[in-house]
């Protein structure tokens, strides 16, 4: 008898350590996953509206790059002002991203990596481009970002390293590349090469199911080529609100609006600031029993033993508010 309550003692002991080690197990993954999923948007959403020293409104870039496969929602020759940040609301089955109905999708456009000069002027419009030295590598077939205060082209480089070559009608990586074999004028040194970005975030099912057998969601992004990475598993949930400055043009948000709000291209220009709120779960059942949750200020009672939180965050669009 004695033996068996020793058993019994020991076995509790274990079940309880064992439950306490899974909550936070998953407890430590969701914080990991919401942090992280922040902080990617977040630095998207910094550098958009960014294409060099003059805005897109202003300088509107020459596109002779030539694009393929799918694209997130607007065109690269459609670069304007307007378009910096663009979203979709409560979408529906059957969107282009596939995403999960009820959910957001976000896109941003800027440009990223590099802020590189070129080491001489240019005599001719098809000269190479010869790159200075720079934390940045630019690869044959990227997409890049030629300006200065008085024109910008987009291209794709044939080469890689430098020079960069614009040649017109070619194929690399059976990629075409370029409409001509010349930029629109000559640049010199001034001007700086930028990599352009078009990243759309939206939430769907990643196909997974955990132990449990119940489906595993994600956060993914869609590229400026259309092509869709998933970056964190365990996102369930995207909304996003606008912030719009639609009374005094102080670059302040006078509103918060979802994206079915905000209805036209005025208005899109006149979004300063995001808010977004994430669901993060920990994929596993790490819980003994089902938990109650709240997601935007709304109580949720789910039927699985997820671990799950809200994340949120704030991010100013700082090229239309510096």
């Amino acid at each position: 008898v004695l033996g068996l309550l020793l058993i019994l003692g020991v076995g509790n002991v274990f079940i309880a350590n064992k439950t306490t080690y899974n909550v936070q197990e998953g407890i430590a993954q969701l914080q990991e996953s919401g942090r992280y999923a922040i902080q990617r948007i977040g630095k998207s959403a910094h550098g958009a509206g960014y294409f060099g020293c003059m805005p897109p409104d202003i300088v509107k870039p020459k596109v002779i790059a030539i694009l393929s496969g799918s694209k997130p929602e607007g065109a690269l020759s459609d670069i304007t002002d307007e378009t910096a940040i663009f979203g979709l609301n409560n979408v529906t089955s059957g969107n282009a991203f596939s995403a999960t109905v009820g959910t957001d999708v976000l896109t941003l456009r800027g440009t990223g990596d590099g802020g590189i000069s070129l080491t001489g002027t240019e005599t001719a419009k098809d000269d190479d481009i010869v790159v200075a030295a720079g934390r940045t590598v630019f690869y044959e077939s990227d997409l890049v970002i030629i300006t200065d205060c008085a024109a910008s082209n987009l291209f794709r480089t044939t080469d890689n390293g430098t020079p960069l070559v614009v040649d017109v009608n070619c194929v690399t990586d059976s990629v075409v590349c370029n409409s001509e074999g010349e930029l629109s004028n000559p640049f010199g040194e001034d001007a700086l090469l930028l990599k352009p970005y078009i990243h759309s975030f939206f939430v769907k099912d990643t196909g997974r199911d955990n132990a449990a057998g119940g489906s595993i969601s994600a956060l993914y992004m869609q590229d400026i080529n259309g092509n869709v990475w998933e970056y964190i598993e365990g996102v369930s949930d995207l909304q996003v609100l606008y912030g719009v400055d639609v009374q005094n043009k102080d670059n302040a948000a006078d509103r918060y609006m979802d994206a079915s709000e905000v209805t036209s291209a005025a208005e899109w220009s006149n979004v300063v600031s995001i808010k977004l709120s994430l669901l993060v779960d920990s994929v596993e059942d790490s819980l003994q029993k089902a938990s109650d949750y709240t997601f935007m200020g709304t109580s949720h009672t789910p039927t699985d033993k997820r671990i799950r939180q809200e994340f949120s965050g704030f991010f100013s669009l700082r090229n239309r508010t510096l």
